[in-house]
């Protein structure tokens, strides 16, 4: 074992130290530690995450060796989304060695990563995910499988959202499905009951789960008949590398809600697909020039090659979305708010001190923030355990505002402060949310603003690829909703046969409670 991680380079007393250096409290109250302030270095970060990563790197090509005829390779590996929200145990993040999952990709021995579907969205109504960039596998030809260890409501645990009714099980059970093949990934299922009586009960052995996974399997076979393709206009970027630069305590609470909030409930209802990539995948010359709208979600520490990146995007009419603290750590010349302008276009100053962040619109005028309420407060989610409020309290610091008489602010702290602004450059434009969090309605405006094709005006579960249309409802209403395709489309229920549109780009869908539809787009 000592064998499978230990570099040559750095042995395991030389990183003792940088540990204990990571879990030390941030000397400025703040949720960044100074790359040139601190012992640790974005070296020694490296290493310490990328630990597993070159453990199964080696299991791999040793596999291949030793089974002297070719064979796929895989393992569960690389939560490079989910695991940004490590919380509760400090030092977690770097500790779960997701974050080296580009270095991975770009192993040919590696062929396919695993992962459950996430627990957190095990019940009607929430959109589906994955814990992975998911679209930087797609990128780099490797595949994708999700675990379904759905409780189904035959499953004896009720643990992780165990479904209360037939209905449940199986609207949820499509949703998972159907995002699985329009992601272009693969799915299996776990089976987890044990021992007899009620344990032993096999959580889909039932003839009506069966019966959905035999009529999806067979969409799913009709669909890779044909080759897939991609119509997100959105392209949304993580930062791994980030995560060596936050201080452990105070930082958890940015992403519980760019992550939670804003990226897997808001984007997941914004009405339009998104695709989700690392942020190193910029390197690629289809994912620079494919999309209209790019969101940096946590896009805080950048090389100076990821500087030029997101430079030479800064054209053909693009959108660029940034959150919080972009391009704020550097390791040339530390934490700098000049460092947030050059990233976003968009002058910045810096508040003293810690504070709950909240802001509330204040031009409704514009066509991000057109048709909203200007009278709703967006305010950062605190944790919902008490023990975890206690080791990563809402208030953090540090807090930015925007300070640039050229841009046009769209809604200010209650001190006044702008805290939401865009700015035309003519051939590109720049939209900065100095808090790291914006709702499903903000978010379908600055897509609308982009130029993105918009599916439905509603809050609504929704994934497409040039293939298939799915659509998701909860267990609160029925909804009606009116449904626009980029292109003129046969569509057509999967499940049933039944034409929903002959032909054209508009048409209105039905969705009951608790149900999930899946159309084919001919």
């Amino acid at each position: 074992m000592r064998r499978a991680w230990q570099d040559p380079q750095i042995s395991f007393e030389t990183a003792r130290p940088v540990v204990s250096e990571l879990v030390a409290e941030g000397a400025d109250g703040g949720v960044f530690r100074d790359p040139l302030g601190s012992a640790m270095t974005f070296d020694y970060a490296e290493w310490l995450s990328g630990v597993m990563g070159r453990f199964y790197s080696r299991v791999m090509r040793t596999i291949k060796q030793e089974a002297g005829r070719p064979v796929i390779v895989g393992t569960y590996y690389g939560y490079n989304v989910a695991h940004l929200r490590g919380y509760n145990t400090p030092g977690g993040w770097l500790q779960n060695n997701n974050f080296d999952l580009h270095e991975r990709l770009e192993n040919p021995d590696w062929d396919f990563f695993a992962a459950p579907t996430p627990y957190s969205n095990r019940r009607p109504g929430t959109p589906f995910y994955t814990s992975f960039t998911y679209d930087s596998l797609r990128l780099h030809r490797k595949l994708l499988i999700g675990e379904m260890d759905d409780r189904t409501f035959i499953a004896a645990p009720t643990t992780y959202g165990r479904m209360r009714s037939d209905r449940e099980t199986d609207a949820v059970m499509k949703r998972d499905m159907a995002g699985a093949i329009i992601d272009g990934a693969g799915y299996w299922f776990a089976d987890w009951s044990k021992a007899t009586g009620r344990e032993g009960v096999g959580w889909f052995m039932d003839p009506g789960i069966l019966r959905t996974i035999r009529e999806t399997h067979e969409i799913h076979g009709q669909a890779l008949a044909r080759e897939k393709r991609s119509v997100s206009e959105i392209a949304v970027f993580t930062s791994g590398r980030t995560m060596a630069y936050h201080d452990v305590y105070r930082a958890p609470p940015i992403y519980h809600n760019l992550i939670v909030y804003t990226l897997w409930e808001a984007m997941g209802k914004v009405g339009a697909p998104y695709d989700i990539y690392m942020l190193e995948d910029l390197e690629d010359e289809a994912v620079r020039g494919g999309y209209k709208l790019y969101v940096f979600l946590n896009t805080f520490f950048l090389t100076p090659q990821d500087r030029q990146r997101i430079a030479d995007l800064k054209r053909d009419g693009k959108t660029l979305l940034f959150f919080y603290a972009p391009g704020y750590v550097s390791r040339q010349n530390g934490l700098q708010v000049s460092n947030i302008e050059q990233t976003t276009g968009i002058a910045v100053g810096k508040k003293p001190g810690k504070e709950l962040m909240q802001y509330q619109l204040s031009n409704t005028d514009h066509p991000i923030t057109e048709g909203l309420d200007a009278t709703k407060l967006y305010a950062i989610h605190p944790f919902g355990y008490a023990i975890s409020r206690e080791l990563h309290p809402p208030e953090f610091a540090p807090v930015f505002y925007i300070d640039d008489p050229q841009a046009t602010v769209l809604a200010r702290y209650p001190d006044g402060q702008a805290a939401l602004a865009v700015r035309d450059f003519s051939n590109w434009r720049s939209v900065y949310c100095a808090v790291p969090l914006m709702t499903s309605g903000l978010l379908r405006g600055v897509a609308r603003y982009a130029g993105v094709h918009i599916y439905c005006n509603q809050d609504v579960v929704l994934k497409a690829d040039n293939r298939l249309l799915m659509l998701h409802n909860g267990n609160e209403t029925e909804v009606t909703l009116p449904i626009s395709l980029p292109e003129s489309r046969v569509v057509t229920d999967a499940y049933t046969g039944e034409v929903a549109l002959p032909g054209g780009t508009e048409f209105t869908v039905t969705l009951p409670k608790t149900e999930t539809l899946l159309y084919r787009l001919q």
